[in-house]
């Protein structure tokens, strides 16, 4: 509740301005906190909580290729014998729309890689869509929050019994929310006015 006050209210007092953290050539980095969602036949806790980062690419202007990882701590869902890791590893294009100067709502499409260790220790690969919005503090500095939803057809244990499902897939989530930091850019200052660009 107070997340969504603080963040509607920032989108209502920043203005507008041009934005250049996702003009052509700018570099991404972002770090953030997430919470994942378990698919119920996984064995795992259902939800967990952890650290990440990305890194992504803008090769034109709102068009950027990323990749991201976390590491979440998680444990058996039942009985809860131990605690493990869960590291999911992300590859994927995605595009912002630029609907407002200052707030960036985007989708992606990519591959997942989770790795699990502790109490289970295996992997296994999936498709991953992504849907989120930036909020633009500055021209490049903003904060970011997207829910990844993940696709798994051969997870780490298929073909086991969980309750009275065969398991042949896992469906996980996760939620993130953090700050995003843009560097370089080609149309920061294009028109050599000292104003800037693009964007």
């Amino acid at each position: 509740m107070r997340l969504g006050v603080l963040c509607t209210a920032a989108l209502l007092t920043l203005g507008v301005g041009p934005i250049a953290g996702q003009d052509a050539g700018t570099t991404e980095v972002a770090l953030f906190t997430q919470v994942g969602t378990a698919d119920e036949v996984s064995g795992l806790e259902s939800s967990s909580w952890g650290l990440g980062g990305l890194i992504g690419h803008y090769f034109v202007d709102n068009f950027a290729l990323e990749a991201a990882t976390g590491l979440s701590f998680t444990e058996d869902a039942a009985p809860r014998t131990g605690t493990g890791k869960w590291i999911p590893i992300r590859g994927r294009a995605i595009y912002s729309f630029p609907v407002r100067e200052r707030a960036r709502p985007f989708l992606g499409v990519g591959a997942v890689r989770n790795v699990y260790t502790g109490v289970v220790d295996g992997g296994d690969w999936g498709v991953s869509g992504l849907a989120g919005l930036k909020l633009y503090i500055t021209e490049s500095v903003a904060f970011r929050t997207d829910m990844s939803y993940d696709r798994v057809w051969a997870p780490f244990n298929e073909g086991a019994t969980v309750g009275t499902e065969t398991v042949d897939r896992h469906d996980n989530r996760v939620v993130t929310g953090g700050f995003s930091f843009g560097f370089g850019g080609t149309a920061r200052d294009a028109g050599q006015d000292g104003v800037p660009h693009g964007g």
